[in-house]
């Protein structure tokens, strides 16, 4: 899966680090990602090529190295526009775990806690895709954040790491107004929060709780297409938690709302964090009981078949917890199921 990046380790707790010149920083355009174009490829900005005012925040550790973030002067106004949809995608490339989204929405000010580090007055990190001149000795590439997954632009690890920065960018750029009072909000000293400086009202990162079903009976297995999406591959029932839900609970609901079904013996697989849409993904197989037709929820689903194990055909990666599942269950590797 996507955070599978052994032997490299990344460390998200925040720190109150200040970027150096030569610090690495994810640059968002949008849904984009922006890269240096060099003679030897793509790789990540460095601080010190980016314009004096750029605000860099600190995104994570990776192998010891700190990260920062920021976004493209002139940019759209908001990171992420991503609005939950009871399970799906909503077309990256994958499109397999809930609202898989290639998804930063757009721009975000930062309202900055590093300043730029003596960067080049003229540049300008700023382009409509594909690559942009701002000035001779910095050319930039726009690459979708879906275009990245599985594309050796970067190495799976600063994939991981630029999709983490993403949902942490998204984060901010959609709270900088208190929603209590309506005063802009300011960065926490010591922790990864946004405070009110009027009423103190605190705000953390927010993770949605998400679970991907796999709906079993003997050796056949529910595979889902989505309906009026970009993702044409075979995905799972998915979906987000309702309030005053358990996990189990979701799986029942989600289950019973997309094909008609009822479930039992509902068994915890692995979870998974897919930040662009903001989730935290809990997978599940379960055994479906009584009555086995399919009854499709149309608004969501383009197909929903039973499929025996040798038929299934995978997504194109291995990024998705979805389709680890998708393998598991081919071959034969499925955990057993409780009760």
């Amino acid at each position: 899966m996507i955070q599978d990046i052994e032997p490299h380790v990344m460390l998200q707790a925040f720190r109150e680090d200040r970027a150096e010149a030569e610090s690495p920083v994810f640059v968002f355009e949008g849904r984009k990602l922006l890269l240096r174009r060099t003679l030897g490829g793509l790789r990540i900005f460095r601080a010190y090529e980016l314009p004096k005012e750029a605000e860099l925040r600190f995104a994570l550790r990776l192998d010891g190295t700190a990260y920062y973030y920021c976004t493209a002067e002139g940019g759209k106004a908001a990171l992420g526009e991503n609005e939950p949809s009871s399970g799906g995608s909503d077309g990256t490339g994958d499109g397999s775990d809930v609202k898989e989204s290639d998804g930063t929405s757009d721009g975000g000010e930062s309202s900055g806690i590093h300043g730029g580090i003596g960067g080049k007055d003229h540049a300008e990190v700023l382009l409509s895709g594909g690559e942009s001149t701002g000035g001779a000795d910095l050319k930039t590439y726009a690459a979708g954040l879906s275009e990245i997954r599985g594309s050796g632009i970067l190495p799976k690890e600063q994939i991981f790491a630029a999709y983490t920065a993403a949902h942490i960018a998204r984060w901010h750029a959609e709270n900088k107004f208190c929603g209590r009072c309506g005063k802009v909000m300011e960065d926490g000293l010591h922790e990864r929060s946004l405070v009110c400086p009027e009423c103190g009202k605190v705000v953390y990162p927010r993770l949605d709780p998400a679970v991907i079903c796999a709906v079993t009976s003997g050796d056949e297995i529910i595979l889902t297409r989505y309906a009026d999406r970009p993702f044409k591959y075979n995905a799972l029932i998915a979906g987000y938690a309702e309030v005053g839900e358990t996990l189990e609970d979701t799986v029942r609901r989600e289950v019973m709302e997309e094909v008609g079904l009822e479930v039992e013996s509902i068994t915890y697989y692995k979870s998974q964090p897919w930040a662009l849409s903001g989730c935290l993904l809990a997978g599940f197989f379960c055994r479906a009981k009584g009555d086995l037709t399919i009854h499709r929820q149309e608004s969501e689903l383009a197909s929903a078949i039973w499929t025996r194990r040798e038929d299934i055909e995978l997504q194109p990666d291995d990024y998705s917890l979805t389709n680890e599942m998708m393998t598991a269950f081919k071959e034969g590797k499925e955990p057993p199921l409780n009760g």
